[in-house]
């Protein structure tokens, strides 16, 4: 294994460390399963880096190709659930669904490995790489109209992971149909090699950034949807219950009573108007 490689490898993984250790954090503070699928993902793609690494390490074939098939089944379950865990902030997704798929993405490579070799775990781990990517790449289509308001200022970032994206899949086809190895393993192109962990680097950092970056608009967008949906609930029911209590006869003993339903109902409407301007 060429040692540019194995440099290329490392740093991914480093990535892949802070990203594993980000998601926890968020995961710890805000018990969502978003950052569980995160977590996972992060992780699977540092084991697919480590099986990796450990290639050059041993001559014994059988062990080398069960090294291969890891390294390409690893990294399609963390493409897939990264992806899933960033689709989760606008879906919800049944668990019985991700398991399913999980196990699909499991067996799929097993069957390429057993009727293919190696060079079919790798066209296949590339192809459903292309489809994770591309789900990515239409995200907003698959959202909706109000996609640019939810993710706010995180929408250039997106815009920029879909450049990254689109040159990855660009260099990626070129791999495939060079008839290259997947991940370059064996490579000596020293060019290809760069571009091609270059690109997997700037792909990690630049999900990383758009993780931080929707959890904070997103989370802003939810605080001042609700802002605004509970003030002027409340705002109608105040108004309801003024108003009635306006409308009602009653004697001289409850006037009072009546008096102080409004004072409070007004201050209750002045506190809103504050929680609006905030």
């Amino acid at each position: 294994m060429d040692n540019l490689v194995v440099f290329g490898i490392i740093v991914l993984s480093i990535v892949r460390v802070f990203g594993f250790l980000i998601s926890v954090d968020f995961y710890v503070n805000l018990r969502k399963n978003r950052f569980f699928f995160l977590i996972t993902g992060w992780f699977s793609w540092f084991l697919a880096g480590l099986f990796a690494l450990i290639i050059p390490q041993t001559s014994d074939t059988f062990l080398i190709d069960l090294l291969f098939l890891f390294n390409g089944l690893f990294v399609t379950l963390g493409a897939f659930l990264i992806v899933l865990g960033i689709t989760n902030i606008f879906w919800t997704f049944k668990t019985k669904q991700v398991i399913l798929v999980l196990i699909f993405l499991v067996i799929l490579p097993l069957i390429s490995y057993l009727s293919g070799g190696n060079r079919l775990v790798g066209t296949v781990s590339s192809l459903i790489l292309f489809f994770s990517y591309f789900i990515v790449m239409i995200l907003d289509s698959l959202i909706g109209k109000n996609f640019k308001e939810r993710v706010g200022n995180s929408y250039k970032w997106i815009i920029f992971l879909r450049v990254v994206v689109f040159l990855q899949i660009i260099l990626m086809t070129f791999i495939i149909l060079s008839g290259e190895t997947f991940g370059l393993y064996d490579s000596t192109d020293d060019l290809l090699i760069i571009l091609n962990y270059g690109m997997g680097i700037a792909l990690s950092l630049v999900i990383l950034i758009l993780i931080i970056h929707l959890e904070h608009s997103v989370a802003s967008y939810q605080k001042a949807f609700l802002k605004d949906t509970l003030t002027h609930d409340i705002g109608n029911i105040l108004q309801i219950i003024s108003s009635a209590t306006e409308m009602l006869s009653v004697s001289e003993e409850s006037q009072n009573k009546s008096d102080l339903i409004l004072k409070k109902s007004k201050e209750a409407s002045k506190l809103i108007n504050e929680i609006k301007d905030l």
